[in-house]
């Protein structure tokens, strides 16, 4: 999460799963807060999002990524960081 006075803006977002046991992905704004996107993904299986707009999370709050199974799940982010 970036420092308090700041927020992210997600733009691009790609997972992948090298693992034997498919599994849903979940993004959320925290650990607990809205979720912007949802996708299952198989096993070695990739999802690439160019998003339309841009996700702006709340003030000093991490992307976070849960997932419902016990794939190898491995992701990167697209992101710039700007002030409130």
């Amino acid at each position: 999460a970036p420092a308090s006075g700041n927020h992210l803006k997600i733009y691009r977002i790609q997972a992948s799963n090298a693992g034997a046991t498919a599994t849903w992905v979940h993004w959320r704004n925290g650990a607990s807060g809205q979720r912007y996107f949802s996708a299952y993904l198989p096993q070695n299986g990739i999802i690439s999002l160019r998003l339309d707009g841009i996700w702006e999370l709340s003030s000093a709050t991490a992307l976070v990524i849960t997932t419902t199974g016990a794939g190898s799940v491995e992701w990167t982010v697209g992101y710039r960081t700007e002030a409130d």
